[in-house]
């Protein structure tokens, strides 16, 4: 997740960018889709304590956002259906063992 991803076909439609972890570890992962490459989402990471935590669970996700499209006002996505899409795409495009999704 935190290497992000960069279409390197036309037929690619998402683009994952993520920001420079802080002191903490934390981050936000961005993701966007299509060709104007509008933000669907952003993932809020949180590091968890090397010293405490098991390898495999290093960190948590404590916050989702997903954005209304541009000109696309009218199309709400729900709470669980941002949730779910963002699940996927981790899961998918980028490979991620997500627990408790």
């Amino acid at each position: 997740m935190l290497k992000g991803f960069m279409p390197t076909a036309m037929e690619d439609k998402w683009m994952v960018i993520t920001d420079t972890p802080d002191a903490q570890g934390n981050t936000v992962v961005h993701a966007y889709h299509g060709w104007a490459a509008h933000e669907q989402f952003s993932l809020t990471i949180a590091a968890g304590n090397p010293n405490e935590t098991e390898v495999k669970n290093w960190a948590t996700i404590p916050k989702i956002s997903w954005k209304v499209q541009p000109g696309r006002q009218e199309v709400q996505v729900s709470e669980k259906e941002a949730k779910q899409r963002a699940v996927d795409l981790c899961k998918g495009l980028l490979h991620c063992d997500l627990e408790n999704a």
